[in-house]
């Protein structure tokens, strides 16, 4: 009403309803829900006979049912590992309270086992279905081992606090909070090499005083280098190169295995009944009265019963019989490789040192 105590002007007076009423409302906050009206005959307004209809929209998109495991390689080495680290495609999972490892991983790399207490095995999966760990190993964290695990290796909430890795799901990173650095996603950061064309490199050095009153010279703290053009090339030279001898050092290996794949039997006969006995060789020493009888090395203990097998086994076929001479060259067993990695489950390499014995051979 108007000072004047008359009715509004209905020319200029718009009537209110719902729907205007929720446009004059402020806007909804992003990923909130809203009502908004779409059409009539589904809820009737009292006052003005009017039907609306409501449906709720959201600006956050649907979340999907599964999501993909965050799952980082690594590279891992053991005292079984003697060539290459092993690549090891672990899970990282925040949920999980203990690192826990496959034990055919541990076969692998050659780990100790020790006993885990009783009160620590109190693993269980979403099934509640114990997962049984009766040992544990130690790598960067301890690890406990369970037979049968479907994945080698499982990172869990004690690896991860130890490294300070914080895990964003929706980013899908793994940031170290110490340097900053993404395991998830790694680069290579290289550093800017200062060229002095005119200028050699010089080393700066700072001494430090001794607690005797002498002077130490510490490590060069600046280094002003100049790389030519040349110098790179010459480098990339020499890698192609490289690889190419490996590459054909690689082919004429297998020439050679299948050329002389009689003299490569996948196991040695079982007797030396039918192999002939008048071949004789001569080996022409440098000193004759030289004596070469060397100390043996320590093998370690899950050598020792393949070792006494094969030994076992060329006696009986007869390839080495006892003796008593004075000459001695030491031997050791190495495990054999499959693909890369070594296998524990064949019998090992058994090697022969004669290097000194080969120094006093013409």
């Amino acid at each position: 009403m108007k000072i004047s105590n008359s009715w509004p002007d209905p020319k200029t007076t718009k009537p209110l309803t719902l729907a205007t009423a929720l446009t004059a409302k402020p806007k909804s906050i992003a990923g909130l829900a809203y009502v908004e009206p779409t059409s009539k005959d589904e809820i009737k307004d009292e006052d003005t006979d009017e039907s609306y209809t409501y449906a709720i929209k959201s600006s956050s998109p649907e979340p999907p049912l599964s999501a993909p495991h965050m799952t980082v390689m690594l590279e891992m080495t053991g005292p079984s590992i003697i060539s290459f680290p092993l690549s090891v495609c672990a899970i990282l999972d925040n949920g999980c309270p203990s690192t826990v490892i496959d034990a055919d991983l541990i076969a692998k790399l050659g780990l100790q086992r020790f006993p885990l207490a009783k009160h620590k095995d109190n693993l269980t999966s979403l099934t509640q279905s114990p997962l049984t760990c009766t040992e544990y190993v130690r790598l960067e964290a301890t690890a406990k081992v369970n037979i049968g695990l479907p994945v080698p290796l499982i990172l869990g909430i004690p690896f991860l606090s130890a490294e300070s890795l914080v895990l964003d799901m929706e980013a899908r990173t793994a940031i170290d909070k110490r340097t900053g650095y993404d395991i998830m996603n790694p680069s290579i950061h290289t550093t800017p090499i200062s060229v002095s064309p005119t200028m050699p490199c010089k080393h700066v050095h700072t001494r430090a005083p001794r607690r005797n009153g002498h002077d130490k010279c510490t490590a060069p703290l600046h280094c002003e280098d100049h790389t030519s053009p040349s110098q790179i090339m010459a480098l990339i030279r020499e890698r192609v190169e490289h690889l190419s001898l490996e590459k054909l050092l690689a082919k004429k290996d297998t020439e050679a295995k299948q050329r002389y794949a009689d003299c490569f039997p996948s196991e040695l006969p079982k007797t030396t009944e039918d192999i002939p006995n008048h071949i004789y060789h001569r080996i022409r020493l440098k000193d004759p009265s030289k004596v070469v009888n060397s100390r043996g090395y320590s093998a370690p203990k899950r050598f020792h019963e393949p070792w006494k097998k094969l030994l076992e086994e060329h006696l009986a076929a007869g390839r080495l019989r006892p003796s008593v001479s004075e000459f001695a060259s030491p031997s050791f067993c190495i495990p054999k490789h499959r693909e890369g990695v070594p296998d524990l489950t064949v019998p090992p390499q058994w090697v022969n040192d004669y290097l000194l014995l080969n120094q006093n051979t013409v």
